[in-house]
């Protein structure tokens, strides 16, 4: 119980120092896909405001009772997509597998222990919608289960930071968001593994070496955060 416990604060401690390159107080962030707070609760701790956005019924209620109180942070049920609505998400037996991508759910067949049996209405709007309605953000973090692109298509306007959720079975999605966000504004581009809050890169790339990166990706590189900072 010990070990566990300090691997957890050495894990939660790589986590603050990772996001204090990337977030100052006062900075404010979307958090698309942001299931039950945790990236939300990190954004908090270091003084940002967050809007919060998570489109399951279920989790998005315990998304709002764990930030009832929080002055700094808007909680939304809402998906993010490229344009405004409603859609149908189908709802994992792991609620971190839900998703609005049917290509998601096809991709992933021999993966028993994942159904998806449920399913549920849910409004939809976009980015552009969004920054009218709350405001521009210094950050997007964006983690949809292979819906990134359909939320990237929603913006027309170059930001100063965004990152997506890369999965192996989905690197012509990923290739596809970097083209989306390159042709918005002038981004330079690093990787960051699942959870290791470390880039992986050594310094920040240009599209085309980012889009080699991800070609050249092996299969046991099987998910991580594609990070964009926009350049002057």
């Amino acid at each position: 119980m010990i070990f566990n416990y300090f691997r957890k604060l050495r894990k939660q401690q790589r986590a603050l120092t990772f996001h204090r390159l990337l977030i100052h107080p006062g900075d404010f962030i979307f958090d698309i896909g942001a299931h039950e707070g945790r990236r939300t609760s990190l954004y908090q701790y270091l003084g940002a405001k967050v809007l919060a956005i998570e489109p399951q019924s279920e989790v998005y209620s315990i998304l709002e009772e764990r930030f009832l109180n929080a002055k700094k942070i808007t909680v939304l049920n809402k998906a993010v997509s490229d344009v405004e609505g409603k859609e149908e998400i189908m709802i994992g037996n792991y609620s971190e597998v839900s998703s609005l991508s049917n290509d998601f759910i096809q991709r992933f067949p021999n993966l028993n222990e994942l159904t998806w049996d449920k399913k549920e209405w849910v409004d939809i709007t976009t980015l552009d919608r969004l920054i009218q309605s709350y405001g521009v953000p210094n950050y997007i973090k964006i983690d949809v289960e292979g819906y990134e692109v359909k939320v990237l298509k929603g913006l027309s306007t170059a930001l100063k930071q965004i990152s997506f959720k890369y999965t192996f079975p989905f690197k012509k999605e990923a290739q596809l968001c970097i083209n989306i966000l390159s042709q918005l504004g002038n981004y330079q581009f690093n990787f960051m593994p699942f959870e290791e809050m470390a880039f992986q890169l050594p310094s920040e790339v240009s599209t085309s070496e980012i889009i080699k990166f991800i070609e050249d990706a092996p299969e046991g590189l099987l998910t991580g955060e594609v990070f964009a900072f926009l350049k002057q």
